[in-house]
């Protein structure tokens, strides 16, 4: 089972569901194709893909895979580091563009 704070973060594009890897490749989030039962990932798909999550203060968190912790090493990549890394649950604008990139993180245990 997963304990308190261990979350599979998956996203779902055209009737397909991804789940985020708990690695990266080239500084980019791998993600493959996982079922979904009743909207659930079963714990025998959930291997490589669990994620820890945990408030560090008001509106901030953090994201580690059990060793490292998820960070934003430049425009376009991620990293893995060593040290507690904050990320802040907001809308930004991106640039000049007239879209708005917002990131809404919906947990659920089951």
């Amino acid at each position: 089972d997963l304990t308190d704070g261990e979350y599979i973060i998956v996203a779902t594009v055209d009737d397909k569901s991804y789940a985020m890897s708990d690695t990266l490749v080239g500084g980019k989030i791998n993600g493959s194709e996982i079922q979904l039962t009743d909207g659930v990932v079963s714990l025998e798909n959930a291997e490589g893909f669990v994620w820890n999550i945990a408030e560090i203060t008001d509106g901030n968190f953090s994201i580690s895979n059990g060793t490292k912790y998820l960070s934003w090493s430049s425009s376009t990549n991620f990293g893995l580091v060593d040290e507690v890394y904050s990320w802040i649950h907001a809308k930004m604008k991106v640039g000049n563009l007239s879209q708005v990139l917002q990131l809404d993180v919906y947990f659920s245990k089951h």
